[in-house]
């Protein structure tokens, strides 16, 4: 599988003193670079992509969304970067230089619809059924996890920890509408895939190099499941 994240990475430390950027193409299960010049004019701070290299991205038939990278500041989006995002309605990938990290975002009109999304890890995938889920549904936009093509094996970390200030954990483990699932697949006890309850025993994933479901919360799954997670201080409304 292609690793795109590190292809951003090895670009933006080519260009040290300019914030690198492009286009995000579909290839098969992943994604692939189409990088394009920066026609700004302070390229250490900011970037800005010409109208011809944008219609030759169209013109491939497989355009994804856009990156680009941040020379002096962290992994969060500025304004205008968000602003790009959602005239263009495409997702954005952003690298950070100074904190060497990776951050998403994704317009709401980019939202694709929950179920036969086709698999492209890190960014159609079970964590991107979750999170435009609640971003679609409940108004709320969960912390980005960037998941490498290690994951699978690796695990996503400690789920109950990293969404400790949004999420907290069903003692009981009986699920309501709108959790937060968390499970250990493909033999391991790692916590390496997630979905959302939907109510009458019934969920919302995706499958590793699958398209994304509504699936039933059988014994199987059942077995596998982890955690249940659920929102904090969030009153639930009839959806």
């Amino acid at each position: 599988m292609r690793d795109y994240f590190t292809e951003l990475s090895s670009l933006a430390n080519d260009s040290p003193l300019s914030e690198v950027c492009g286009f995000l193409l579909i290839e098969r299960d992943s994604l692939c670079l189409m990088p394009a010049r920066n026609m700004a004019r302070d390229i250490q701070n900011t970037w800005m992509i010409s109208e011809v290299d944008y219609s030759k991205a169209i013109a491939t038939g497989r355009l994804f969304g856009l990156y680009h990278s941040h020379v002096l500041d962290d992994d969060q989006f500025s304004k205008e970067d968000k602003r790009t995002a959602d005239l263009a309605e495409l997702p954005m990938l952003l690298y950070s230089l100074k904190v060497n990290k990776f951050n998403y975002y994704r317009p709401l009109s980019a939202i694709r619809p929950y179920e036969n999304r086709a698999f492209i890890l890190g960014v159609q995938d079970c964590g991107s059924i979750l999170t435009d889920y609640y971003a679609r549904e409940l108004g709320v936009e969960i912390a980005h996890v960037t998941r490498f093509p290690r994951v699978i094996e690796e695990g996503f970390g400690d789920m109950p920890t990293f969404f400790n200030e949004q999420f907290y954990v069903v003692e009981d483990r009986i699920p309501q509408k709108h959790d937060f699932l968390v499970f250990s697949i493909r033999g391991n006890e790692k916590q390496n895939h997630v979905g959302v309850y939907l109510g009458d025993n019934l969920m919302l994933h995706q499958l590793f190099g699958r398209p994304s479901s509504r699936q039933e919360l059988t014994s199987y799954w059942s077995s596998r499941l982890k955690f249940i997670l659920r929102l904090r201080n969030f009153t639930s409304k009839v959806l």
